[in-house]
């Protein structure tokens, strides 16, 4: 029994040093807990402002894709126009050559009709 006795003396203290050890130790791991508890709350924070942006992104870019198609069609309809309106210049140029040109031949040739009959007139 004696023996007993001193392997209790012995052994309680120890257990007891071995305890409080452990009750000091679990202070700082219950604060790193909610360290890391706090960490995990601003992460999933980070996470949703993360997604609301990416959204916010996403419908941008959904409406930058419908101005471009939109702006495209208009680039498209307004060359299309430019492209009549060209092929109305064009036509109307031609028209005025051919009228300046046909112009320039009636007074040549009432010129020359004019310089034949004083031609005439002189030889007669």
């Amino acid at each position: 029994m004696e023996l007993v006795q001193q392997i209790k003396d012995f052994l309680i203290p120890e257990l007891e040093g071995i305890r409080h050890e452990i009750r000091n130790r679990n202070v700082p791991i219950d604060s790193i807990k909610k360290r890391l508890d706090s960490i995990d709350a601003y992460l999933i924070e980070q996470s949703r402002r993360t997604d609301y942006t990416n959204k916010r992104i996403d419908d941008t870019n959904t409406k930058i894709d419908r101005m471009r198609d939109e702006l495209t069609k208009r680039i498209d309809e307004t060359n299309k126009r430019i492209d009549d309106s060209n092929r109305r210049i064009d036509e109307l140029t031609a028209k005025v050559v051919y009228e300046k040109d046909v112009s320039e031949m009636k007074s040549q040739l009432f010129l020359l009709q004019e310089r034949y009959i004083e031609l005439k007139a002189k030889v007669a």
